[in-house]
């Protein structure tokens, strides 16, 4: 039994690692009819010890997974791929093994990284126009994840790693797909992975220009000094995308010279943000989106986790500057009216701003809302809620003052109608 344990190409620990991950985040079963909610405590250890069996004998088959359909609002549905449970896992964990990549990849590359976060790359431009900046090459990779050729990048991957074994395990899977799904199978764990490496000689291409380069998944921004360097970064780009079958969208790619000073919103936007002079706001479909979910808070304890939890985002994202609690205010009045409560009865200030800015909590229990939360119907002009609307945070410092060259003597712009959306 040992000699064949040895024959597993991933641990126990691996597997268990991602079965959690798994179980956290997947709501629908696959073709085995598995749904997440029944591995729980034993069953979830059974299961793993299960799978890890078949791999030390030889004898986990990769099973079809279903097709299922992403709903985005005003634009056409975007088809992914829902394995079994037994699957996801092996795959998870078979992504995990293969985290060593990514250090080999260029560092403007941020989404699929294990601890990459799209807001910052948001705080980015937001910084980059603070600094004056202006030229911005925003581009968008039409169907990267349906387009991509998944045996080029399955051979760029096999050079930049020595765990094949781990790689024959994503082939397999692939393979039993067939024509069912195309490119690189969006929804899979591994797909991020494999469109970075595919992209990784355009951006060293760009990353070599005077500029700087965010990249996320199929989205990306360059930031540039000059316009010649933006449509250098253009052309270059579709040089290199070329030699791995892609493409730019056209509707979603495009040069902007942005003008920090204007009260006007940006004519691009990027991960579910845009900007008014410097200021970071959210589109305003994500505004609507997230009202739509804060309707199911009072019934669903689940729902108010999550929704808590994007919101811990996209405070760290939008209100870092002057406007630090403008978008809070107004979403939680809007919220009020509608429903005729707040958005949280302990108040967003306190449990959402605070935890983003790294203030320790006491417990997580409902309590009447702060006393600087304005009260529904009332301005919310009391001392403590115009210093909370200034910046400042109950228990943090003031946040300081941009400095020369952060931007100061830029004007400020409120984002008085917006409110955080999702990213």
């Amino acid at each position: 039994m040992v000699a064949a344990l040895r024959r597993s190409p991933l641990g126990k620990r691996q597997l268990l690692k991602a079965a959690r991950h798994v179980v956290a985040c997947r709501k629908t079963p696959g073709f085995d009819g598995l749904r997440p909610q029944a591995l729980n405590g034993k069953a979830l250890g059974l299961f793993v010890s299960q799978v890890h069996r078949q791999l030390a004998l030889g004898k986990w088959r990769p099973r079809c997974a279903r097709t299922g359909g992403m709903k985005r609002a005003s634009q056409s549905d975007r088809i992914h791929a829902i394995s079994t449970l037994a699957d996801a896992v092996v795959l998870r964990a078979a992504t995990d093994g293969l985290a060593h990549v990514w250090k080999a990849l260029p560092a403007s590359i941020v989404g699929g990284r294990p601890d990459g976060n799209h807001h910052d790359l948001v705080d980015a431009v937001t910084r980059f126009f603070m600094k004056g900046g202006r030229y911005i090459f925003r581009f968008d990779i039409k169907g990267a994840f349906a387009n991509a050729p998944f045996d080029k990048a399955i051979e760029r991957l096999r050079a930049l790693t020595d765990r094949n074994d781990l790689v024959d395990v994503i082939v397999r899977w692939r393979q039993k797909q067939g024509a069912r799904f195309e490119g690189l199978v969006e929804g899979a764990p591994f797909a991020p992975l494999l469109l970075a490496v595919l992209l990784a000689d355009a951006a060293r291409a760009l990353e070599l220009l005077d500029g700087s380069l965010r990249v996320w998944l199929d989205d990306g921004v360059f930031m540039a000094q000059n316009e010649d360097t933006a449509l250098e970064a253009e052309r270059l780009l579709q040089l290199d995308l070329k030699e791995v079958d892609l493409e730019l969208q056209p509707q979603k790619t495009g040069q902007h010279l942005h003008d920090s000073g204007s009260s006007t919103p940006s004519p691009f936007h990027f991960l579910g943000f845009r900007w008014r002079g410097w200021t970071t706001e959210p589109l305003p479909k994500g505004v609507d989106a997230v009202l739509d979910e804060l309707h199911a808070l009072a019934s669903s304890p689940e729902t108010r986790n999550r929704i808590e939890e994007r919101w811990r985002g996209w405070v760290s994202a939008v209100a870092r500057r002057d406007s630090r609690l403008q978008v809070l205010d107004d979403i939680d009045e809007r919220f009020t009216k509608e429903i005729g409560e707040p958005c949280f009865p302990w108040g967003p200030y306190d449990s959402l701003v605070a935890r983003a800015e790294g203030v320790a909590l006491r417990g997580r229990q409902a309590r009447p809302r702060a006393r600087w939360l304005h009260a529904p119907g009332t301005s919310g002009s009391s001392d403590a809620g115009k210093r909370l609307r200034a910046g400042a945070v109950p228990g943090t410092a003031s946040p300081k003052a941009p400095t020369a060259d952060e931007g100061a003597g830029i004007p400020t712009h409120s984002n008085a109608a917006e409110a955080p959306g999702a990213g």
